[in-house]
């Protein structure tokens, strides 16, 4: 959820592009491992209630580019849905958008 500048990758964020970081997405397709989402939400009791996420399958096309903006984008849109049904536990202290895709530049 930072913006990651030009070391990263335009996907849909919250209706906007977001400059995310590739990082989970090209680890997971250079080990052909899944990624699995999770989500630690606060409890009363001072613990905390997990909720894992869809399985994103780290499957390839042979377009390495295309392949880590997809994987990428899955895990936004997981992120998305959760702060959306979430938002009280969502804290955003930085520019999330400060990197404008070289289009919009």
């Amino acid at each position: 959820d930072q913006d990651a500048r030009q070391a990263g990758v335009f996907v849909p964020f919250l209706g906007r592009p977001a400059s995310t970081t590739p990082t989970p997405a090209t680890l997971a397709l250079r080990a052909g491992a899944p990624l699995i989402a999770l989500c630690c939400l606060p409890r009363e009791n001072g613990r905390y209630r997990i909720i894992y996420g869809p399985v994103i399958e780290a499957t390839g096309t042979g377009d390495r580019a295309a392949d880590v903006t997809r994987l990428t984008a899955a895990c936004t849109q997981v992120l998305e849905q959760w702060v959306r049904r979430y938002p009280q536990y969502w804290l955003w202290m930085h520019r999330r958008w400060k990197t404008v895709p070289p289009e919009e530049a």
